[in-house]
C-alpha cells in the first residue's frame, strides 16, 4: 500500500488560551498554554511576540518591605497630573524630583481607594475618615462623611461613600456639588442596598445613568439624580468577590465573580461571562478577594495568586476586542493595585512586596530579570485510524535572541515530553529556519508541541524574545 506525507500546520495564534475544552477540540489558532506572549503585537496572529517587561518607575521604594496599598493619578482642572502611592501608614507624592511623604497618618496596611471631585483628590481606606488633597488644602474632609468607608465613587454630582464595617450595605452621599456637606436634609443622605441579605457591598462604578453596586453574590443599580428619586434594583446574581478587579471600558464594566470574569454592558441587566476558556485558571486562584485588575488599550489585566497567603504574581490578560486570553507570569513582581495614566497612555501597578510603582509594558525585562515564555499547542489531528499514523518530522521557523529553543512533543502514546534542543547557533535576532528537521518518529493520531527557551518544560526559566512564526509536522499515512 502506498504511503504519502501530509503536512499539519499551526499558522495562527490569535485565539489565545483554551483550557476548558479538550486539546483535540480547541480551534487551530488556540493553545493550551500561552505564557508571557503579547497577541496585540502578533502581526495578525501569525507570530507569538514576547510581551514587554515591567520596570521600576522610581529606583528606590518608599518602603522596602511593606506593600503598596493604593496608587492614583490626580489630574487637576488645569490638566497637571501627579502620582500618589499609599504604603504602610503613609501617602506619598511622586514628582520628577522624587517622592514626598504627605502629612497623613493612616491605619496600616489598608487598601486605599481614590476619586477626583471638585478638583480635589479624595480617598478612603475602610478604617479612617475620608481624606482629601488639592492645591489649597490637605487633610480630613469636613462635613461628617462616614468614618471607615471602604470604597468611593462619584455619581449624580455627588461623592458616594460605600460600605462601612457597621453598615456594610449602606451607600452615603454628600450634598450636590459639595463634598464637605454630608448632613443637610433633602440634599445629603444615604441608601441601604438590600440590607437584610446577609451580604456586604464590595464596590461600585458609575455607568451612564446609574451607579452599579456589587455585593459578593449580587449586582444592583442605583438610579435617579435627586434625593427623592434615588432607588435601587437587583440586576443579577453574579456579584463581585474582588473589589479591585472592577474596571470600566467605554461604560462597560469588567469584574471578577466567584466563577469567572464578567462584562456588564452599559444599560444591561445581565452580564456576559468572558472567561470560559480559562476557567481552570480561575478555579486555581487561591484567594480571589485580593485579585486586582488594570486596563490599557485593548487589554483587561487580572492579577491573581496561586498560593494561600500569596501575592498576585500572575496576570490573566484578556483582549476584549477579540475575546482571546493569554497569561503573564511575574516571578519578581507582585501586583496588588493598578492605575492607568490616560494622559501618557501608561499602565502602572503597585508592588505587593515594596512601596513602589511598577510600569507595566516597559522594556524587555521584569525589573532586570528575564521574561519567561512557554507555549503549548492544541492537539494536531492526523485523522483515523490511529495505528497507521506516524509523525515523522517537526519544523520550526522563529526569530529569536536566544541561541537555543526547546521543543517538546506529546502524542496519544507518548505521555511524557521528549524534549529536543534546537541549536540556532547565534544570539543575533534574525529569522531562523530549521533546515535539518527534528526526527519525531512517533505514532499516534494526535500531536501536541510545546515550545520554550528553557529545558524546564513548565516555562519557569525561559529567556527573552521568541517570535514563533510556524510550527508543523509531517505525518505519514497509508494512501
Amino acid at each position: 500500500m502506498a504511503q504519502k506525507k501530509v503536512p499539519k500546520h499551526i499558522i495562527r495564534y490569535d485565539g489565545g488560551i483554551n483550557q476548558q475544552d479538550k486539546p483535540y477540540l480547541i480551534a487551530s489558532n488556540e493553545g493550551q498554554e500561552m505564557q508571557n506572549y503579547d497577541l496585540d503585537r502578533s502581526g495578525k496572529g501569525m507570530a507569538l511576540p514576547t510581551r514587554l517587561g515591567n520596570a521600576k518607575y522610581f529606583t528606590t521604594p518608599v518602603t522596602s518591605a511593606t506593600s503598596t496599598r493604593g496608587i492614583y493619578q490626580y489630574i487637576t482642572k488645569t490638566n497637571t497630573s501627579t502620582y500618589y502611592l499609599a504604603s504602610l501608614t503613609n501617602l506619598y507624592k511622586y514628582t520628577t524630583a522624587g517622592t514626598t511623604r504627605m502629612t497623613f497618618t493612616l491605619t496600616a496596611d489598608k487598601d486605599v481607594v481614590f476619586a477626583t471631585f471638585n478638583n480635589k483628590m479624595l480617598f478612603v481606606n475602610g478604617a479612617d475618615a475620608m481624606k482629601m488633597v488639592n492645591s489649597e488644602a490637605t487633610g480630613t474632609v469636613a462635613g461628617s462623611p462616614p468614618i471607615g468607608a471602604r470604597y468611593i465613587q462619584v455619581y449624580a454630582n455627588r461623592v458616594w461613600a460605600i460600605a462601612t464595617a457597621s453598615s456594610p450595605s449602606r451607600i452615603t452621599h454628600c450634598a450636590v456639588q459639595n463634598e464637605q456637606d454630608w448632613t443637610t436634609a433633602k440634599n445629603a443622605g444615604y441608601v441601604d442596598i438590600n440590607p437584610d441579605d446577609g451580604d456586604t457591598l464590595t464596590g461600585g462604578r458609575a455607568q451612564r445613568t446609574r451607579l452599579v453596586l456589587f455585593k459578593n453574590r449580587a449586582t444592583y443599580a442605583l438610579t435617579g439624580r435627586t434625593v427623592d428619586k434615588f432607588a435601587w434594583d437587583l440586576l443579577n446574581t453574579t456579584g463581585c468577590v474582588a473589589p479591585l478587579s472592577i474596571a470600566v471600558v467605554d461604560d462597560n464594566i469588567f469584574y471578577l465573580s466567584d466563577d469567572g470574569v464578567y462584562l456588564l454592558p452599559a444599560d444591561a441587566t445581565q452580564p456576559v461571562l468572558m472567561s470560559r476558556k480559562v476557567r481552570p485558571i480561575i478555579d486555581s486562584i487561591s484567594d480571589k478577594t485580593i485579585c486586582c485588575a488594570g486596563l490599557r488599550k485593548n487589554q483587561y489585566r487580572l492579577a491573581y495568586n496561586i498560593a494561600s497567603g500569596g501575592k498576585n504574581i500572575r496576570e490573566l490578560v484578556l483582549n476584549f476586542r477579540t475575546g482571546a486570553w493569554t497569561e503573564d507570569r511575574h516571578p519578581t513582581v507582585g501586583i496588588n493595585s493598578y492605575f492607568y495614566d490616560k494622559k501618557n497612555d501608561r499602565l502602572f501597578a503597585g508592588s505587593a512586596s515594596q512601596g513602589m510603582i511598577i510600569q507595566i509594558g516597559s522594556g524587555n525585562t521584569d525589573k532586570g530579570a528575564k521574561i519567561y515564555t512557554y507555549y503549548k499547542t492544541g492537539a494536531l489531528d492526523a485523522g483515523e485510524p490511529d495505528k497507521y499514523k506516524h509523525w515523522e518530522k517537526a519544523y520550526l521557523a522563529a526569530a529569536t535572541s536566544s541561541s537555543t529553543i526547546y521543543m517538546d512533543y506529546f502524542t496519544d502514546f507518548v505521555s511524557n515530553a521528549d524534549q529536543r534542543a534546537i541549536s540556532l547557533g547565534s544570539s543575533t535576532v534574525k529569522l531562523i529556519v530549521k533546515r535539518e528537521p527534528l526526527e519525531l518518529g512517533t505514532e499516534g493520531r494526535y500531536l501536541e508541541i510545546a515550545l520554550s527557551n528553557s529545558a524546564d518544560t513548565t516555562g519557569a526559566s525561559v529567556a527573552q524574545e521568541v517570535y514563533t512564526t510556524n510550527i508543523y509536522g509531517d505525518v505519514v499515512e497509508d494512501d
